[in-house]
């Protein structure tokens, strides 16, 4: 864990088992796809990894998903880290994401995955996509919410505003970057979120998050 940023998520409390959904499709493609990868990898620097701590689990979709791993499929940032650094991009059309949320939602927030829920662990979804999804999400984002998974969408170039706050649990939970090389500046916005999440049945209204370079 990463001990000199002011990013950490706090010792106290700090169970969370989360999910990053990522887009791999031909909308990021490989110029801009190694930002993801250092945007992956500053945020699990920064979280207090292990498995009585923080748990990671990673997706990788564009026409359909598939997993890179799963909540308990590493315990340390150590094993976590050369495989996010080493992702290439899934590429092609179109962008499905509300196949691939439904994907997370059956096979990454279980009990057989890692999955903590029944022990009351907050579970948390990342997405992160630059394009529209061909597909309709909610039906997707209903089942997440009803699981009381909380949402949060970072949206860059071609992502669709509209769909990112109905997949977002909250609008301070939707946050948005010009291009690919602006990410850092949506980490601290969404590291802080991470560490002390709207409850899941407690959402509440709340303005949306822009972030400007």
């Amino acid at each position: 864990m990463a001990t000199n940023s002011l990013l950490c998520v706090p010792d106290g409390g700090s169970k969370r088992d989360i999910v990053f959904l990522i887009d791999g499709s031909d909308y990021v493609g490989n110029n801009d796809f190694p930002f993801v990868r250092d945007f992956l990898s500053s945020i699990i620097e920064n979280l207090d990894i292990g498995n009585d701590r923080v748990r990671v689990g990673l997706v990788q979709f564009s026409n359909y998903a598939e997993s890179e791993f799963y909540l308990n499929t590493y315990s340390s940032e150590d094993e976590i880290l050369p495989h996010v650094k080493g992702l290439r991009l899934r590429g092609g059309t179109p962008l499905n994401t509300g196949a691939a949320l439904d994907y997370v939602y059956r096979n990454h927030f279980t009990r057989s995955s890692g999955s903590r829920k029944e022990e009351g662990v907050p579970q948390l979804l990342v997405l992160i996509t630059a394009g529209r999804s061909r597909d309709y999400i909610k039906q997707s984002v209903d089942a997440l919410k009803r699981a009381e998974v909380t949402m949060f969408a970072v949206g860059t170039r071609n992502a669709d505003s509209a769909q990112l706050r109905e997949i977002a649990s909250d609008p301070s939970l939707l946050l948005s970057v010009d291009k690919f090389r602006s990410l850092p500046h949506a980490q601290e916005q969404l590291m802080i979120s991470m560490s002390n999440p709207p409850a899941a049945r407690e959402l509440t209204d709340r303005p949306s998050v822009p972030v400007n370079p």
